[in-house]
């Protein structure tokens, strides 16, 4: 992603543009409504491509991995020189996504569907993740460590509040283990129902 974009990122002119652009595509392919929403109003987006695109150089020659890719805001946005892939468990939204970034390879799936025969330089997974139990991500985590060696796993974490559809909250440690060190944390963002998010970097210590 160039200057240019990342000041496009900010403006709330071209986030409208952007919803437009979106909604049309939602009557075409079918996908959730929250797809629609523009990269402007997701005030996570500029702190995510920051901290990967500041990444060793060394990690970002290696393959990015976003589980819950979406439209690919995320892995379609940021500058490796590695392949990048994207799963989700939308058809409709994987259809989209494809036509929007050509430098991705994007396939209908979730964690158990991660097929990469190289080191992971990042692995990365936003938002979705509240839906999911502390017990079946740490679940699925494992058994791609078992798979694969993952130098960063960059994920949001939640202030869970009644009433909100964030139904838990993470903890790097508990799935991750010892084997991995935070080495950022984001500021807040207000997320679903007035609860905060902010955006956390872990990195492999061996």
């Amino acid at each position: 992603m160039n200057v240019i974009d990342k000041k496009m990122i900010n403006s709330p002119l071209y986030g409208e543009i952007q919803h437009r652009i979106r909604k049309k595509m939602q009557r075409m392919f079918g996908f959730d409504e929250w797809h629609v929403n523009s990269m402007y109003e997701k005030k996570y987006l500029p702190e995510i491509y920051k901290v990967l695109e500041a990444l060793p150089d060394e990690c970002k020659k290696k393959a990015f991995v976003e589980v819950g890719c979406g439209l690919g805001d995320i892995i379609g946005n940021i500058r490796t020189k590695g392949k990048k892939y994207g799963l989700d468990v939308s058809a409709e939204v994987i259809n989209a996504a494809q036509i929007l970034h050509r430098d991705v390879v994007f396939h209908m799936g979730s964690f158990e569907d991660i097929h990469v025969n190289e080191e992971i330089g990042c692995l990365i997974m936003v938002n979705f993740i509240h839906a999911l139990s502390p017990e079946s991500l740490k679940k699925h985590i494992l058994n791609i460590m078992s798979n694969h060696k993952v130098l960063y796993v960059l994920f949001d974490t939640d202030d869970r509040i009644k009433y909100s559809e964030y139904l838990f909250t993470h903890i790097g440690n508990d799935f991750l283990g010892e084997e991995y060190n935070c080495v950022f944390v984001g500021q807040n963002h207000i997320a679903a129902h007035g609860a905060y998010e902010h955006i956390e970097l872990w990195k492999c210590n061996r």
